[in-house]
């Protein structure tokens, strides 16, 4: 009995050293003065994850921001911001004080007009083409007309796996998108052969793309015109298989011969839109010298 006595006077006295945890109560939580951070994303033009690696994260590439639940600690595109009220839980969803939800917008805002503008991409009407009959069989359109092509958009999938189908089911959750947003896959010989190239519907159909994201001041014609090949594999962190190289090679160069497209019109995402697409470690000036 008496050693029972003391292992719960020990217990108590060691919460009792312990720092209170401080929360607010939801009844002090007027909605008119709290903001529901799905819509603070939708509002921001973000992706909302939710509670993901300890925090509730918003992202559309190159912009991120993350809230730490339960505090005041947040973080803009790399920058830490104090809150002035903490993140909280409010019925099934988290939300954030009208004012630290301006807060966060502004900042938003404010990394936002400092980028370049995208580039603008000449387009000189050419009307409507014939069907494609220079390229190989596998890659040529079902259309009895090609659309007016005048660039090539390069980019990586950044994941380690995938091939067009995969992409398409991701693509098909984004709200809005009708599936895969490239022309042409190109696999890495996880879910697809090393350096097999899947043609995806959008280029059966001639249809536009959904991969080079139109910025401000952008028509989005880039994704009007534009030919988008995405290549698996994350190439922050690995370069391409010499397999997935020579893939690209072959399909750019006959791609650039049948729709008359210069070299300087072959670009990486990167140049469309600010982003570490198609990644550090993709060989763009040896894959430049084989196109020219």
């Amino acid at each position: 009995m008496r050693f029972a006595l003391f292992v719960i006077g020990f217990l108590a006295a060691c919460q009792a050293t312990q720092p209170p945890v401080y929360k607010e109560t939801r009844s002090d939580l007027p909605t008119r003065t709290y903001v529901s951070v799905r819509r603070l994303a939708e509002k921001l033009d973000l992706e909302y994850f939710g509670e993901s690696r300890g925090g509730i994260e918003m992202t559309t590439p190159p912009d991120y921001i993350m809230l730490i639940p339960d505090s005041r600690n947040a973080v803009v595109n790399g920058e830490r911001l104090s809150l002035v009220q903490p993140c909280l839980m409010r019925g099934t969803d988290y939300v954030v004080s009208a004012g630290d939800a301006e807060t966060i917008t502004a900042r938003l805002t404010s990394f936002r007009s400092g980028r370049a503008p995208a580039p603008p991409l000449a387009v000189a009407p050419r009307g409507d083409r014939p069907r494609s009959v220079g390229l190989p069989l596998e890659w040529r359109p079902s259309t009895q007309s090609s659309r007016d092509w005048q660039a090539i958009v390069i980019h990586h999938a950044a994941m380690p796996s995938a091939n067009a189908q995969s992409i398409h089911k991701v693509h098909l959750s984004n709200p809005g998108w009708d599936g895969l947003g490239y022309h042409f896959v190109i696999g890495n010989g996880t879910q697809s052969g090393d350096g097999e190239v899947e043609v995806g519907f959008r280029w059966r159909q001639q249809r536009e793309g959904a991969h080079a994201r139109a910025r401000k001041g952008d028509d989005n014609r880039w994704n009007l015109h534009s030919i988008g090949i995405c290549l698996v594999g994350d190439f922050t962190a690995s370069p391409p298989s010499a397999d997935q190289m020579d893939a690209l090679v072959r399909l750019v160069r006959a791609l650039m011969a049948e729709y008359q497209i210069p070299a300087e019109s072959v670009v990486p995402h990167s140049f469309v839109h600010a982003t570490e697409c198609p990644g550090a470690r993709f060989p763009w000036a040896s894959f430049m010298s084989r196109i020219r």
